[in-house]
């Protein structure tokens, strides 16, 4: 039997006037948004979970342990974490 995969995904808008950063968590990087820009978070692991979005004046995005991200925008990945989060 094959494993199932677990997928979650989520835009990220910075429907704003200024630039905003957003941290991408576990791996503590950090994504530039400039003024009504988005991303798309795309989240993949063999254990179920959720991504956690954390709001605040530093937002984060937290994947789940065991999980893989790809952040991207317009189309195309601009970060990839191939390695599962710990």
């Amino acid at each position: 039997m094959a494993n199932r995969l677990f997928r979650q995904s989520l835009k990220f808008s910075n429907n704003s006037e200024s630039a905003m950063q957003l941290r991408i968590e576990p791996w503590g990087d950090v994504v530039l948004l400039d003024p009504r820009a988005a991303v798309d978070i795309m989240v993949t692991s063999d254990r179920d979970g959720a991504l956690e979005f954390v709001y605040g004046p530093e937002p984060a995005i937290l994947a789940w342990s065991g999980a893989t991200v790809d952040v991207m925008q317009d189309g195309r990945v601009i970060l990839s974490y191939p390695i599962p989060s710990p």
